[in-house]
């Protein structure tokens, strides 16, 4: 529901021309109960910037002012109040995306390349429910993720 929340108000805020993002990210960071720090804010403003899911060194290489260590802290601190999510991208580490800003959403990502693609499909609740029904240890269910992997384009024409 928090972040469902953070999610309108972003949507609100992001729609007012008279509001930058570095405003929106301040407004985001405060009502997930966090100081707006200029480290929080460039770490936002990376993770708004990308098209995709980034790993810690991916960020650091972004924002080298900032060590690793600290990015993780933060980022993982964020996992915990919504405002960025962790992508299984079938890798030893994680990835990381801002979903506060997003609508639910799922990946695609390409075996050869590693080239991801937000897929804004995703399955009907009735798909959770009768998931539910097969469980013998489960009582409920409070979100899914599901990850697609093939070969994009690019990748697949450089095979022919």
């Amino acid at each position: 529901l928090f972040a469902i929340l953070l999610r309108l108000v972003y949507t609100y805020f992001m729609n007012s021309t008279a509001v930058n993002t570095k405003d929106s990210h301040t407004i985001l960071l405060r009502r997930a109960g966090f100081k707006a720090t200029p480290k929080r804010l460039d770490l936002l403003k990376v993770l708004s910037m990308e098209g995709s899911p980034l790993t810690v060194s991916q960020v650091a290489e972004k924002l080298r002012s900032v060590n690793q260590i600290t990015i993780y802290r933060a980022l993982e601190a964020m996992v915990v109040k919504g405002l960025v999510g962790k992508v299984d991208m079938q890798h030893p580490y994680t990835h990381y995306e801002l979903i506060a800003t997003k609508k639910h959403h799922h990946h695609a990502m390409c075996d050869v390349c590693g080239k991801v693609e937000d897929v804004d499909l995703c399955l009907p609740t009735t798909f959770e429910k009768n998931v539910l029904k097969g469980l013998k240890n489960f009582s409920s269910i409070s979100g899914h993720s599901l990850e697609f992997i093939g070969t994009c384009t690019t990748c697949t024409n450089k095979k022919i």
